[in-house]
């Protein structure tokens, strides 16, 4: 612990003691070899651990207002439309913006959101939020998307004309781990009432994985065309021929009404549209 807070073992030592006299409660059990919190010292560690957390964001909320080109920006991105249009926004925006820090968190809608809520992230983009989880909430409206079913060359499906897009909800999917909900109802109506499988048969938040499963397995990816332009025009996935209505998601970036951010946070918004329209 002194070498990773580049102090002497004597002065870290004294700092605690110093520490646990302030507060009034004996925060570590010191036995021979090895130094554990008790339980108040877990309680005070994860209490102090939040106001760090405050303390790093409101440090890099301060660095963004400095200054249109130097600062740290958060961004909380959806599996699907990160490689819809976040990774080339992102690209062009670092291009365009060298001196800032940029960080992508990868994660679920309903987390992302949360996150946003509390300071952790500056914007979310992704599957849009429905009825009151919209409350206090500033959306810029991407495209919505439509989403198709993609299957290697091979497959046993691949020829086939017309299939119904309920029979396509109820094949082995390849689907992020955590589903919009929207998406999530519309395959679970689609399976009531019937065997089916797992939901989905595979499931992860890599889109290159998700689409390399597709091409060495009878698994049905379910994507955008977007999401796999590359791999149907080399003739590695092929989409299936469905009848009925494709399944849409709604898309958009999100920020907190009333928080006030810099220029810098508008120009990565414009970006985002940008590569969403191309």
């Amino acid at each position: 612990a002194s070498r990773a807070l580049h102090l002497t073992q004597p002065a870290l030592s004294r700092s605690i003691q110093m520490l646990e006299r302030r507060v009034g409660v004996t925060l570590f059990d010191r036995g021979r070899t090895r130094v554990e919190p008790t339980d108040l010292g877990r309680l005070f560690l994860a209490h102090a651990q939040d106001v760090l957390d405050s303390a790093a964001a409101l440090d890099r909320e301060v660095a963004l207002m400095r200054g249109a080109a130097s600062g740290n920006i958060v961004v909380g991105a959806g599996t699907y439309i990160a490689a819809i249009c976040v990774e080339r926004a992102i690209a062009a925006f670092i291009a365009r913006n060298p001196g800032v820090a940029l960080r992508v968190v990868n994660d679920s809608g309903t987390d992302l959101l949360g996150r946003l809520r509390i300071g952790e992230i500056d914007l979310y983009v992704g599957s849009l939020p429905v009825g009151a989880d919209r409350d206090g909430l500033a959306i810029e409206p991407l495209a919505t998307r439509a989403g198709g079913f993609f299957v290697r060359p091979g497959h046993p499906w691949a020829k086939r004309r017309a299939i119904p897009v309920d029979e396509a909800l109820r094949a082995p999917l390849i689907c992020p781990t955590r589903l919009p909900p929207g998406l999530a109802d519309l395959l679970l109506r689609a399976r009531e009432g019937e065997v089916a499988g797992p939901l989905p048969a595979f499931a992860c938040e890599s889109i290159e994985m998700m689409r390399a499963v597709a091409r060495s397995s009878d698994l049905v990816l379910l994507a955008t065309v977007s999401m796999v332009a590359q791999e149907v025009e080399a003739g590695h996935l092929v989409a299936l021929s469905v009848a009925g209505s494709p399944p849409t998601q709604e898309f958009g970036v999100v920020r907190l009404s009333g928080r006030t951010l810099p220029a810098v946070v508008g120009s990565l918004v414009e970006a985002i549209v940008a590569a969403d329209r191309a």
